[in-house]
């Protein structure tokens, strides 16, 4: 197993993100979690993050992030 710098990083390098409209139908969020949607609709992020030197790991991300979701805490107040 690789060791990993102490945190915090101190990260540098690049990130893009796209907005999509996804079918909300299609979306399971764990529980606990409600998806935002209108229309049947909500929006999804496809990301892409590459951490480049001088950060203490290089490497690059691939982010789907398919809906925005609420929470609600054990009051029953909405997160997010």
């Amino acid at each position: 197993m690789p060791s990993y710098p102490e945190a915090p990083w101190q990260t540098h390098g690049q990130a893009w993100f796209r907005p999509y409209l996804v079918d909300a139908s299609t979306v399971t969020p764990p529980p606990g979690l409600e998806v935002l949607s209108r229309a049947g609709r909500c929006i999804g992020l496809l990301g892409y993050v590459s951490y480049e030197a001088p950060s203490p790991l290089v490497y690059q991300e691939l982010l789907w992030m398919p809906a925005r979701v609420r929470a609600r805490t054990v009051s029953g107040q909405a997160v997010g």
